[in-house]
């Protein structure tokens, strides 16, 4: 025998008989390895961070509202308050007017002048006592000297 020759052997029927041919299926195309896209990674937090925007935004108009209430809560609170004072005041210019007219009248006048030793004026004298006449003032006259090297201001 020769190393070229194949060598013919004989084997038991058991080893030679067909096999049962497997079922045929389908080859699948091989699968890429999945990865976490950033689409998908942005897809499953999209609600939480809608929520967390929109309860910021309620927060912060909350906030908004509740200061603009305080503002003008405290602007109609003032605002009462000088109300208040100008009623106040309003009386109290109204006595005052009405106190300026119960001293004033002539009846009282004429009852209280003795008393301060007022006299009363002749007719024609009581248009001239109330008018009132242009006052004028110049400066006095001044005098400037030498005094051993100062000027001197002397008056007249």
């Amino acid at each position: 025998m020769s190393m070229a020759q194949p060598i013919h052997r004989t084997y038991p029927e058991s080893v030679t008989a067909p096999a049962v041919e497997p079922p045929a299926v389908r080859p699948r195309p091989p699968a890429a390895p999945r990865t976490r896209s950033r689409r998908g990674a942005w897809a499953d937090l999209r609600p939480m961070i809608t929520l967390t925007f929109v309860g910021a935004c309620l927060g912060l108009m909350s906030v908004v509202y509740l200061t603009a209430f305080a503002r003008l809560t405290a602007h109609g609170t003032r605002i009462s308050e000088l109300d208040r004072q100008i009623a106040a005041a309003e009386a109290d210019l109204q006595r005052s007017k009405g106190e300026i007219s119960r001293l004033t009248r002539r009846d009282r006048i004429e009852h209280e002048a003795p008393r301060l030793g007022l006299v009363q004026l002749p007719a024609g004298e009581a248009a001239d006592a109330c008018a009132t006449r242009a006052v004028s003032y110049e400066p006095l006259p001044r005098q400037v000297s030498r005094g051993g090297g100062n000027l001197v201001a002397t008056r007249n």
